[in-house]
């Protein structure tokens, strides 16, 4: 390719924008496996109703990777969000981080 006499030469993910992108997939894209992850009793069937309605293909192991990356960082901003609104005397608690969905024990303080 010539441009003004220089040659280059970019891969095309990088042209893209995909090489710093998990997975190389858009995060549009990533929403809507992880939407379709979740409304299906398997990733293989999650695999086969995507290439119906979206009319692309993506194999089950990568609908997996990627509903639990979306549902981990859906869960951290969650988390940083319930932070934020919580008071310093309210006490909350986080639990079961290994399967990345946070859960909120909410403890009310007693009433002044």
């Amino acid at each position: 390719m010539k441009a003004h006499g220089v040659k280059s030469v970019a891969p095309l993910d990088c042209y893209l924008g995909l090489s710093g992108l998990p997975f190389k997939i858009t995060p549009p894209a990533m929403l809507k496996i992880a939407y379709w992850a979740q409304n299906q009793l398997s990733h293989q069937r999650a695999e086969e109703a995507i290439g119906e309605v979206l009319r692309f293909r993506v194999n089950d192991d990568t609908v997996r990777l990627v509903s639990n990356y979306v549902g981990a960082s859906f869960s951290e901003t969650t988390e940083k969000k319930w932070r934020k609104r919580l008071p310093p005397s309210t006490a909350a608690s986080w639990l079961s981080r290994t399967t990345g969905t946070a859960f909120c024990i909410y403890r009310p303080t007693a009433p002044p």
